[in-house]
């Protein structure tokens, strides 16, 4: 775990959430195995340039379900991306906890490099409407955490910050943390195994 001299005066947890949150690929595990269709969606999200506008809200699910000629209906394919979510997700607990007796006061966010579909996740689940303040989706904002317009700074415009140096962001990607570094926050840069 590598992390930047962090400000004691912490009063917003920026929280990255695939792969330091939550411990796993959030959909694809259970649901890759179950479909062809939803094979056929993976295919896609392998090509980097149509993950990269799925995740910029360049192309919606909709309409990367056209792409291949899905024989299922939206909301089929949707169900089917969703319905293992509630068995296979994994909250870092140990990592959330010990965050939050370190920073008992500050504001939980996440930030995210996601897409659509984490939308139907975020509201039903009870662990982000109990813990997490809001949201900011690179899908609903149509920028990514290392785009040099940064989805850092919708974070700061909605809470009216004059700089970062009282938020930490904690994130697997090393582009995410030097992005923010860059901006003056404090980071902690998680392995991929990211339990402590």
């Amino acid at each position: 775990m590598n992390q930047s001299v962090i400000s004691k005066d912490i009063e917003y947890i920026l929280w990255d959430w695939d792969g330091t949150l939550c411990l796993q690929h959030y959909f694809w595990p259970k649901s890759i195995n179950s479909h062809n269709e939803v094979k056929k969606l993976a295919g896609i999200w392998a090509r980097e340039e149509k993950s990269t506008k799925w995740l910029r809200g360049q192309e919606t699910l909709a309409e990367l379900c056209r792409l291949f000629d899905c024989q299922l209906t939206y909301e089929q394919l949707v169900a089917l991306l969703i319905e293992g979510w509630p068995d296979h997700i994994t909250i870092n607990m140990p990592l959330f906890s010990a965050i939050t007796v370190i920073y008992p006061h500050a504001k939980h966010i996440i930030v995210t490099d996601n897409v659509d579909i984490f939308n139907d996740y975020s509201t039903g689940s009870l662990f982000l409407s109990r813990n997490i303040e809001k949201i900011f989706n690179s899908f609903d904002y149509k920028k990514c955490k290392a785009d040099t317009d940064s989805l850092f700074n919708e974070v700061s415009a909605a809470y009216k910050l004059e700089s970062f140096k009282n938020c930490l962001l904690i994130d697997d990607s090393k582009d995410s943390c030097d992005t923010f570094l860059r901006l003056g926050g404090n980071v902690i840069n998680v392995t991929r195994n990211p339990r402590i």
